[in-house]
């Protein structure tokens, strides 16, 4: 009697359908291939899904062993859907127009969790957008109501953000990981994406997106006040080759600017006065140059009476120096200390001077 209960229930479970995933929906104005992608922690993309439409429409069917953090995507264009792929149902609209004002319904527990952060983004956008077109009809073109209007939008801002860390705080599983790894590239030009991931759980950072961030993290960690500032090596306009870390000083100024650029010749008088007033109590600057032409970069130097060290890779935005400080506008400075510890940043005028008066004080 029990062979025969085990083996009736063997076939009955044999019998019942394994769960599967169904994700079907329309992206209005596009025909064209659409694809399902999961990223993995290697950095590569698999592809869970390819349809091919002619009118938009899609759907994709298959099976997850756990949770998975995907995208539907409309090649050469900006559509990005991020989905948390549970074996469930889905329904997803999104449009071409406006890729940002896409919608998913259904989906597991994550999705469901992830849809109630975004109701509350989409609720303080509404809001921003009503607030923006008041104070338009009111202020016009009024510069000091632009300020205004920016400094309100600002405000609302910092009241998502607020909403969006109590959100990752509270999940400490995949979809707290996906919701900072999705405004990753914005956290990390800010360099707040370190401010985020320590938002995680263990078991968010041990996601693929939480993996997928840690060594963002630790680059960024070094380019921020307190971290160690990277060495490298470059040219100077002698053709001598030069490294940071070979320039020894109490406090050094690392200078990032270029001869094309307007607001770092502005800037030149004063980091010229800065260098006049403390060299001799221990400051040294080192300007790299983004340029890619080295006549124009000497030439600059010799009009705006640089009399520092200077270095270049002449790779304009593509050298090294701006891929490892990742910086992406210029002027940018970095004050670092005899260890070359970062001890501040983007300073300028004033700001600039008081604090290497201050750093210089502090090794007497």
């Amino acid at each position: 009697m029990n062979w025969i209960v085990w083996l009736g229930s063997m076939i009955l479970a044999a019998c019942q359908p394994s769960p599967r995933y169904v994700i079907e929906g329309q992206i209005t104005g596009y025909e064209g291939r659409i694809l399902l992608v999961t990223p993995r922690v290697t950095g590569t993309w698999d592809t869970l899904g390819n349809v091919l439409s002619a009118d938009g429409t899609f759907l994709f069917e298959g099976s997850v062993k756990e949770p998975v953090m995907a995208e539907i995507v409309a090649p050469d264009t900006r559509l990005r859907v991020p989905i948390l792929v549970e074996n469930s149902e889905f329904k997803v609209e999104a449009n071409i127009p406006d890729v940002s004002t896409y919608a998913i319904d259904g989906g597991g527990v994550l999705q469901q969790q992830r849809n109630e952060l975004r109701k509350k983004e989409l609720e303080i956008k509404v809001q921003k957008d009503s607030m923006r077109l008041e104070y338009e009809k009111i202020y016009g073109n009024d510069y000091f109501g632009k300020l205004q209007i920016r400094g309100l939008l600002s405000k609302m801002d910092e009241r998502y953000s607020e909403v969006e860390s109590d959100f990752v705080r509270q999940h400490d599983n995949l979809v707290g990981a996906a919701v900072v790894y999705g405004r990753m590239q914005t956290f990390y030009r800010a360099k707040r994406l370190h401010e985020r991931y320590a938002l995680l759980g263990e078991n968010a950072r041990k996601t693929v997106p939480g993996l997928l961030m840690k060594p963002y993290v630790d680059k960024e960690s070094r380019i921020i006040v307190g971290g160690t500032a990277p060495d490298f090596k470059m040219v100077t306009p002698e053709g001598d080759s030069l490294s940071l870390y070979d320039i020894k000083a109490k406090v050094k100024i690392l200078d990032f600017w270029a001869s094309w650029c307007g607001p770092c010749r502005a800037e030149n008088p004063n980091v010229r006065k800065i260098y006049r007033k403390y060299k001799d109590a221990g400051l040294e600057i080192v300007s790299v140059s983004f340029d890619t032409k080295k006549e124009a970069w000497i030439r600059a130097i010799q009009e705006d009476k640089l009399n520092w060290i200077h270095l270049s890779d002449l790779k304009g935005w593509s050298s090294v120096a701006s891929d490892l400080y990742e910086v992406h506008g210029i002027p940018y400075v970095f004050v670092l200390d005899e260890n070359n510890r970062i001890i501040a940043e983007s300073l300028r005028g004033e700001a600039l001077e008081e604090c290497i008066a201050a750093a210089l004080k502090g090794t007497e």
